[in-house]
């Protein structure tokens, strides 16, 4: 995905930078490691669901996992 962006824009000032949205510590070093002035595009890919989830499941700082990548990611 990097390299189609980095042709479809014509530029190679194009980072991928990493983070995992259900987890507030991913996201907070992610933060803290930012060295740019701006940010001029984000591309966000973060969802999570399941339907046939019987019993919500907790990340490891304790939030629901679908609730933590979703809403408060």
């Amino acid at each position: 995905a990097l390299e189609e962006v980095k042709r479809a824009s014509g530029s190679n000032a194009v980072e991928l930078m990493i983070a995992d949205m259900s987890l507030q510590s991913s996201i907070r070093g992610l933060a803290k490691d930012y060295r740019y002035d701006r940010l001029d595009v984000l591309i966000s890919n973060a969802a999570a669901f399941d339907l046939a989830q019987k019993h919500p499941e907790k990340t490891v700082e304790g939030i629901e996992s679908i609730w933590a990548t979703n809403h408060v990611g």
